[in-house]
C-alpha cells in the first residue's frame, strides 16, 4: 500500500479557486504542520516493521542483522555451527570380533565412545562468534538472538 500523503497538494485541491491565495495556503499549511510529522512517523514506523519482518531465524539473516545493529562498519560478527564428532569404534555389518560384549537385549549395530566433556547436553545448535571489543555489548546480542532465532534453538556467545 501507498502511505505517502501530500499535505500541499490536498490543501489546494481541497481549498475553493477563490481562496487558493499563497498567504491563505501558507496558514492552512501551518494548521496541518502537525499532521505531517505523523506522517513521517508513520512512515518511518512502516519501515522498521517491514525491516524486521524480515528477520528469520535463519543463521545468515540474523548473522547480517546483528552486522546491522551492532558492527555495521566492519561486519566482523560471525555465526557457526559446531561441528559434532563421534568417535567410532565398530560396527557389526564390518564382520569384525566386537571390543564389547553386549547384552542379549541390547542391539549393537554401532558403539561410540565419549568423553565426559562430550555430553550431549552441553551441545548448542550456533555460535555467535564476536571480536573482543565489542564485547561489552554482549547483553544487547543477547537480547536481539533471543528475539530473532528459532524456538528451542540453543546458541553460545564466544569473543574472538
Amino acid at each position: 500500500m501507498n502511505y505517502r500523503f501530500n499535505i500541499r497538494k490536498f490543501i489546494s485541491d481541497a481549498l475553493p479557486y477563490i481562496l487558493r491565495k499563497p498567504k491563505i495556503l501558507a496558514f492552512v499549511g501551518c494548521l496541518f504542520a502537525p499532521f505531517q510529522n505523523c506522517i513521517y512517523l508513520l512512515l518511518n514506523f512502516i519501515q522498521t516493521t517491514r525491516y524486521n519482518l524480515k528477520i528469520t531465524g535463519q543463521t545468515i539473516v540474523l548473522q547480517n542483522f546483528l552486522n546491522d545493529k551492532i558492527d555495521f562498519i566492519q561486519r566482523r560478527i560471525i555465526i557457526e555451527h559446531p561441528l559434532i564428532t563421534e568417535n567410532y569404534i565398530w560396527k557389526k555389518i564390518e564382520n569384525q570380533n566386537p571390543d564389547f560384549v553386549p547384552f542379549k537385549s541390547e542391539p549393537y549395530d554401532a558403539f561410540f565412545v565419549k568423553y565426559k566433556n562430550e555430553n550431549l547436553t552441553g551441545v548448542v545448535d550456533f555460535v555467535v562468534k564476536i571480536p573482543a571489543d565489542i564485547s561489552l555489548q554482549i547483553p544487547k546480542i543477547k537480547a536481539l538472538v533471543e528475539a530473532y532465532k528459532l524456538a528451542g534453538k540453543t546458541y553460545q556467545i564466544k569473543i574472538i
